[in-house]
């Protein structure tokens, strides 16, 4: 059984952290055996800069986007189902299946080739492309790429969703799809439990990009609540273009003293920051999923999530984590000063995140997609 998988999200030499959640699992599946070949699909300046153009069976392609912005993406996964052909010529008969990462462009292209050919497809629907219905403020330019993702969901043998919720998005588009949800993982040889070193100060830590859908100034709202008697740390590690109005925010609130912004670290830093940490909070709106989530409880680390988010899916409020409704700083500074008062019920929390964590690895979620293609070969594990 042969797969070829597309995608646009793939760590670059220079953006080691961009995309890591396809590599993580793409790696676990070739660790069990699967004869998987990816084509992580860069724009030419991109491309010039990469000095490996393959790297085993990854191999990154030069194309580039048509229009600006996502307006483009239909059209996009036409052209590069071209560009894949031109690119692989013979070479794409020989796989058993085509599965594109995000809907538009992979997964259209990915949607393209298996008619054209014959092939099996899968597509894997991350979050915001389900539809791409956030993508445009406009009904008008966003139609043309919703109709293609209502196509691409309904010629797909198997759409999969990152979690439950993403699947029922997929099916508010495609009410025949056939979607499976493969929860993401987390990767234990880098995040794992440590003994904490002797603090004065109870640790934050948030892991997330400094956009909008993030509210991380939901987070800072909630520490200026809590009195300066409340000692506390909080790193925020991330990039993004609120990086300023955040700073600024936090200079407003007078918290500057208690919060301090990282911006972008390697994957060795923030594990070693979620190791030390005591909470773990990150108040985004809208996540499909949420890899750091994950990845601080198995550190050992609780979080504070929001509640009907993908990873809403795996947290048990009080037990195992904590949710609390979107926007709401009151209730973030209720629950971390509740963690501070109460360092047993946090110690018992912090082990329960620890056991659900080990229940979602990337080997786990290799070993769901692996029983989907061979679902579709008609193949067994032995064969």
């Amino acid at each position: 059984m042969k797969i070829l998988q597309i995608a646009t999200l793939f760590p670059l030499p220079w953006l080691p952290q961009y995309g890591i959640f396809i590599k993580e699992q793409y790696d676990a599946l070739t660790e069990m055996g699967c004869d998987v070949s990816l084509l992580a699909v860069v724009n030419s300046k991109t491309y010039n800069k990469i000095q490996d153009k393959q790297i085993g069976n990854v191999r990154y392609i030069n194309f580039d986007n048509v229009l600006p912005g996502a307006f483009n993406l239909w059209i996009s996964g036409f052209l590069l189902a071209k560009k894949i052909e031109r690119e692989l010529k013979d070479e794409i008969k020989l796989y058993d299946i085509i599965h594109g990462h995000e809907t538009l462009p992979c997964g259209f292209a990915a949607a393209i080739l298996s008619h054209k050919y014959h092939i099996k497809s899968v597509v894997s629907v991350h979050g915001l492309d389900a539809g791409f219905k956030l993508n445009t403020n406009s009904r008008i330019l966003s139609f043309p790429n919703r109709q293609v993702c209502k196509w691409v969901y309904k010629k797909s043998n198997i759409v999969i969703g990152v979690s439950n919720r993403v699947c029922s998005e997929t099916l508010q588009v495609e009410k025949n799809a056939n979607v499976k949800t493969v929860y993401n993982g987390v990767n234990l040889e880098n995040f794992f439990k440590k003994e904490k070193k002797v603090k004065n100060t109870f640790n934050i830590i948030c892991v997330g990009n400094y956009i909008g859908l993030k509210r991380i100034e939901d987070l800072l709202e909630s520490i200026a609540i809590l009195p300066n008697s409340v000692k506390i740390h909080c790193e925020i590690f991330g990039k993004g273009y609120l990086e300023k109005n955040l700073i600024s925010l936090a200079s407003r609130l007078n918290i500057e003293d208690r919060v301090l912004f990282r911006g972008y670290q390697p994957v060795s830093v923030i594990a070693d920051a979620m190791q030390q940490a005591d909470l773990f909070v990150l108040p985004s709106e809208y996540e499909a999923f949420g890899c750091v989530y994950v990845e601080a409880m198995a550190c050992g680390v609780p979080v504070i999530a929001c509640e009907g988010q993908g990873i809403s899916e795996l947290i048990q409020d009080g037990k195992n984590g904590f949710l609390v409704p979107t926007r709401s700083p009151e209730k973030i500074a209720y629950y971390i000063k509740y963690a501070i008062d109460n360092p047993n019920k946090l110690s018992q929390v912090s082990n329960n995140a620890l056991r659900t964590a080990q229940e979602y690895t990337w080997k786990k979620s290799a070993s769901d997609l692996f029983k989907i293609y061979l679902s579709l070969t008609g193949l067994n594990d032995n064969e």
